[in-house]
């Protein structure tokens, strides 16, 4: 194979760039493995870093795929925070950290028995008092300090102020105690290596391989350089120490990793020679063209210089065949309008969730420096699954009247406690209050294992196939812990039809529940039988989704209701089904047009779009990209509203010189 080589076994340092899908991983690997099967390179010798968390699995199943089992076993497989640990372990005389506290379980007891002694000093919410004895109000502020505390934490702002408090003592009371989190780890071991570089003991590595060094944050990256800078500096003594063969792959047109891309050229002096650039041939045109958008020595002549933003609302529908070309010209436009004054948060940006061009377009931006928000397929089907969590809640707790279940359900706010309790329910592990999450799981199997399972089952097989990816996610964990999947496998759908439907679910789950409140109750209330609501045959009603749809926006919205602009990527219909479903309800405020399910996005139901459209007081950018040479339908149909302005080729770019369609 072209791509396929072997690792160096010469010092130094390789830098593997490419676009979404061009194969900077594969090439990782395959070079891993042919070198393992060559014999040049042991597999313990090699750590493998993915930056992205969630990747680490999905390395070691490829590696599981690619290498013999021995090699797998050996291969050093870790995460920033993995080879921190082991670091302060090994040189327990350098580090100053208690290390009885590194291992997991006694951790965990700790944090425990230390959060205990928290919340006695802190004042709960009036609601949350009865919880704070038993011991599962801990349990769930555990989780929250140990999500705040990873390489994503989160914002201190958006916390309630008491669970703030609580963080805040917490941290304290840990770090009096001599625990200490991911982030103070990565400090230490960064200390230990830079004031004992000769003394420190390292891991055996040989070759260091860094998988998207685009998401690396900076305490990982102080980590990973002094690892190196300290290989360095044993190799002045003896220069048979210092054998690194370090490769990043890092995605070509992530904005974000420029600085540390040009950092790390700087820092570890990475000659042209061992940057390796992959394409394929999706992509290749396009990294041409960004090549040439992107350079400080280009610049750019529209033919017609008053072509700028309003303050008006138009609809900018903008076609072209270059992809790249539509949306660097929105994003060159909102720049020159803002300014460099622009606010946060005002700026949103719709996608396809499966899309590639995701990435590309977030480069653009980064770019410009423009601060966006990007939706990966808003939720589409918010009002089918607080009916089904209504449902849940009343076959659970016997009364069709009783919305205390749902009212427990919905009242734990940030974290999500549910206090589910059932006279019916004969199982003590049923009858304590668990989280949300397990709480829908547990009670899905008691429904399952009742006389109404046929009738759920109906329902819940019908929103998975109606609803956006988004939402089917949220059913993983009880399509995982119950006879679902077998039901599903007989509904005339391939197994890898049901895999995509019941995988990645933390996503949804962690984004839908963070939102639940007790504002959503007056809403539900509304609705005397969610029972008969959820079922099929009524769900179809369109009346009936639009009442309720108007409201959940209301509520909850689309995030993109509280932008100024917004641009949607994607938006034909048969290419990109996702983004056109989605761009409609990010127009709408308050319609009554509100748009929810399948039914309503009939090619043929475009009335639909004309009243959101006039409803809107936003500026909205509608990206087409052409198929096989035809203008996109739905075009025509926009031409027609009297706020949509067409915008062509020649009026964005000119003309076009040459066979590559690069901008002249």
């Amino acid at each position: 194979m072209e791509n396929k080589i072997r690792l160096s076994q010469q010092p130094g340092i390789q830098l593997v760039t490419g676009n979404a899908g061009s194969g900077k991983t594969k090439f990782l690997l395959d070079s891993i493995s042919e070198s393992i099967e060559s014999g040049t390179v042991l597999s313990d010798s090699i750590m493998f870093i993915p930056c992205k968390a969630a990747q680490l699995q999905i390395i070691k199943e490829r590696c599981a795929v690619r290498l013999p089992a021995s090699a797998v076993n050996q291969l050093k497989i870790w995460n920033f925070v993995d080879l921190a640990r082991r670091i302060v372990k090994s040189n327990p005389i350098l580090s100053g950290c208690r290390h009885d506290m590194l291992y997991a379980d006694r951790f965990q007891k700790a944090r425990h028995v230390i959060m205990r002694k928290v919340l006695e000093k802190c004042m709960l919410p009036s609601h949350l008092e009865p919880w704070k004895t038993p011991g599962n109000i801990v349990r769930n502020l555990v989780h929250i300090v140990k999500f705040e505390q990873t390489m994503n934490p989160l914002k201190r702002e958006m916390l309630e102020p008491w669970i703030a408090q609580v963080l805040d003592e917490y941290e304290k009371v840990c770090r009096h105690a001599g625990i200490i989190f991911q982030e103070d780890l990565i400090h230490e071991a960064v200390r230990i290596l830079k004031t004992h570089p000769h003394a420190v003991v390292l891991p055996q590595i040989q070759h260091i391989v860094v998988d998207d060094f685009q998401e690396i944050n900076y305490a990982c990256y102080e980590l990973l350089c002094s690892v190196l800078w300290c290989l360095k500096q044993r190799s002045v003594l003896d220069s048979a120490l210092f054998s690194a063969n370090v490769s990043f792959a890092v995605h070509k047109y992530r904005g974000a990793s420029t600085t540390f891309i040009q950092e790390a050229i700087k820092e570890f002096t990475i000659s042209k020679n061992n940057i390796i650039e992959l394409s394929n041939t999706k992509n290749t045109l396009r990294s041409v063209v960004h090549e040439q958008l992107l350079s400080e020595e280009r610049s750019i002549q529209h033919p017609q210089q008053q072509f700028l933003f309003t303050d008006e609302k138009p609809i900018w529908c903008i076609e072209t065949p270059q992809f790249l070309d539509q949306i660097y010209f929105c994003a060159k436009k909102i720049k020159a309008l803002i300014g460099d004054d622009v606010v946060p948060g005002k700026i949103g940006v719709v996608v396809e969730e499966s899309s590639s061009d995701a990435s590309l377009c977030r480069s653009v931006f980064d770019s410009l420096a423009i601060p966006c928000e990007f939706e990966k397929g808003i939720p589409l089907c918010l009002s089918a699954t607080f009916g089904f969590l209504k449902l849940c809640a009343q076959i659970a707790g016997g009364r069709q009247s009783d919305d205390t279940l749902l009212r427990r359900f919905l009242s734990a706010n940030v974290f999500g406690l549910s206090g589910l309790e059932s006279s019916r329910i004969t199982d003590e592990s049923r009858r304590r209050n668990i989280p949300l999450r397990w709480g829908i799981i547990r009670y899905a199997e008691f429904i399952l294992e009742s006389d109404k399972r046929n009738r759920l089952l109906n329902v819940l097989f019908y929103l998975m196939n109606t609803s956006s990816d988004m939402l089917s996610k949220f059913f993983i964990e009880i399509v995982n812990r119950s006879e679902l999947t077998d039901f599903l496998l007989t509904q005339d759908l391939s197994e890898m039809d049901v895999m995509r439907k019941i995988t990645d679910a933390a996503e949804f789950f962690d984004k839908l529940y963070a939102r639940l409140h007790d504002g959503v109750l007056p809403l539900v209330h509304q609705f005397e039988d969610f029972e008969k609501w959820c079922l099929p045959e009524y769900i179809k009603s369109k009346r009936s989704n639009k009442e309720f749809a108007v409201q959940i926006l209301t509520l909850f919205g689309c995030d993109s209701c509280e932008l100024d602009y917004f641009f949607v990527l994607g938006c034909d219909e048969k290419r990109y089904p996702d983004s056109y479903r989605s761009f409609v309800p990010a127009l709408l405020r308050n319609s009554e047009s509100a748009l929810l399910n399948k039914e309503l996005f009939e090619l043929s139901d475009r009335t639909l779009l004309i009243n959101a459209l006039n409803r809107t007081s936003k500026q909205a950018f509608l990206l087409f990209s052409r198929d096989n040479g035809e203008p996109s339908p739905l075009i025509d149909l926009l031409k027609q509203h009297p706020f949509v302005k067409e915008v062509t080729e020649e009026t964005l770019f000119g003309t076009y010189t040459n066979d590559e369609n690069i901008l002249t």
